[in-house]
């Protein structure tokens, strides 16, 4: 058999300030929730403020880093300078030297009008002689000397100078750098 209870429930009983939790617990919530909101846009803000300093501070470190790059490629450029004027320098023979040398070489009835050195390997002396035999001998010393290689009398034709009859002559002929032999300059 099936019972039925018809009458009514018993009214339950009411936990005090319920209504009130219903409001407090949303209404802190949503305190907490603004508190986080505005911690958070406050430290947004420090950091936007911080990123706009950086920016400043980059806009204005920026001519001095154009500058820095600037003076980096001018000492690159003037190290490359320095380094291509080092290899010409090694590479040149040393007149002062060469001069002397060849100073001593020639005889004293020969004068040398002309020395030419278009570049570091060949060389023509033009001159006078009083002789054709001063000429040789000049030809003798020369090719004697470890500094000259490949020496060829390009011309020797007597001329009047004045009252005196010489000799006009012009030697071409290779440099030999100091420490080098002859053959290794062929």
């Amino acid at each position: 058999m099936i019972r039925i209870n018809l009458l009514p429930r018993r009214p339950r009983r009411q936990v005090p300030g319920g209504a009130l939790v219903a409001v407090t617990l949303p209404v802190a919530v949503l305190v907490v929730l603004v508190v986080v909101y505005l911690s958070l846009s406050a430290r947004l803000g420090a950091l936007q403020g911080d990123l706009r300093r950086a920016d400043a501070r980059i806009a204005e470190l920026q001519p001095q880093v154009a500058e820095v790059q600037a003076l980096k490629r001018q000492i690159e450029e003037a190290r490359r300078k320095e380094d291509l004027l080092a290899q010409l320098l090694a590479s040149q023979l040393p007149a002062s030297s060469i001069l002397a040398n060849i100073r001593v070489l020639i005889p004293r009835d020969v004068w040398m009008t002309t020395l030419n050195v278009p570049d570091t390997g060949s060389f023509t002396i033009d001159g006078m002689a009083m002789s054709f035999v001063a000429v040789a001998r000049l030809m003798d010393n020369l090719e004697s000397s470890r500094l000259f290689d490949g020496l060829d009398l390009s011309s020797a034709e007597r001329e009047r100078v004045g009252e005196v009859e010489v000799v006009r002559f012009q030697v071409t002929g290779r440099l030999v750098k100091p420490g080098a032999t002859p053959e290794s300059s062929r």
